[in-house]
């Protein structure tokens, strides 16, 4: 994908400016009821026009994990994110579903209650396997998608290593395994791993065990390719490896953001905003 011949996207805001904007743009706080769950979303309003952005937060994780991003864009579009099932303040799920095909629903509960007709879909790490499966399922609706540092491919993770790391996570410290996963790969930002560990004391670990075990179960293959719309991949230094998706979706666009651990959104999130502005200026030149 190339930005030859288009406008300039604008320049992304200092963070400043992202916090005027935020304090002066009205926040909707709700909590709606989902197909399994009561779940816990906020919105910014409606920008006429302009094609809105609906995030996914990582396993684990929540909403307010794109504070910075739902700052440098709500002055020009909608932006609406979401706790999801088992995270934050969104319920357990009734039946216990924590299948990307079980949350797809929780992001299409959360469309219609916002009446968003079509989005933009915007998705961190394992958050990229459940946007990828709504956009398969809803090429019409999703305009476009952005993945920030998503899970590479697991069938490339040997059986062992599988094995253990099912043993690590029913075991007596999970607890701790699941800290220790997190610090290693949020990088060396104090503030970034201290969010991050704070958000994942929310979730019972059944809840980690149960979306470790769907992403371990996941082919990216059949909705990589049944989505045909734009895509941009933005992936962390360590992130880019011989097994992640850009390699299964060639025809993404694909940039690396320098110096940040898994949290693009935090660690770099100026950086992140200017490879999404550039993106949704071609994709919608309006906003």
């Amino acid at each position: 994908m190339t930005s030859k011949n288009l406008p300039a996207s604008p320049p992304c805001p200092t963070q400043s400016e992202c916090d005027k904007a935020e304090a002066s743009t009205p926040m909707i706080e709700r909590c709606i009821k989902g197909p399994q769950c009561a779940i816990s979303m906020t919105a910014s309003e409606e920008r006429c026009g302009q094609i809105p952005l609906l995030f996914v937060h990582a396993d684990p994780g929540q909403a307010s994990q794109w504070r910075e991003l739902f700052a440098r864009f709500c002055s020009r579009r909608q932006v609406v994110a979401f706790d999801a099932r088992g995270h934050g303040a969104s319920d357990a799920p009734a039946n216990g579903d924590y299948s990307y095909a079980g949350r797809a629903q929780d992001i299409c509960a959360v469309a219609d209650a916002m009446h968003l007709q079509q989005f933009i879909l915007v998705a961190h790490s394992a958050g990229s396997a459940t946007a990828l499966r709504y956009a398969a399922a809803n090429p019409n609706k999703v305009a476009g998608l952005i993945l920030l540092d998503p899970p590479s491919d697991p069938r490339a993770i040997p059986q062992p290593i599988q094995t253990q790391m099912d043993a690590a996570l029913k075991g007596p410290d999970n607890r701790a395994y699941l800290r220790n996963y997190l610090h290693s790969i949020a990088g060396d930002n104090a503030d970034t791993v201290a969010l991050v560990l704070a958000d994942s004391e929310s979730i019972e670990m059944q809840t980690f065990i149960a979306m470790t075990g769907a992403l371990l179960a996941w082919n990216p293959e059949p909705n990589l390719a049944s989505y045909t719309k734009p895509m941009l991949i933005l992936s962390s230094e360590a992130g880019d490896t011989p097994s992640s998706l850009r390699w299964l979706k060639p025809n993404a666009a694909f940039r690396v953001i320098y110096g940040s651990g898994h949290w693009l959104q935090m660690d770099q999130p100026e950086a992140t905003a200017l490879e999404m502005e550039q993106f949704l200026n071609e994709l919608d030149p309006q906003g």
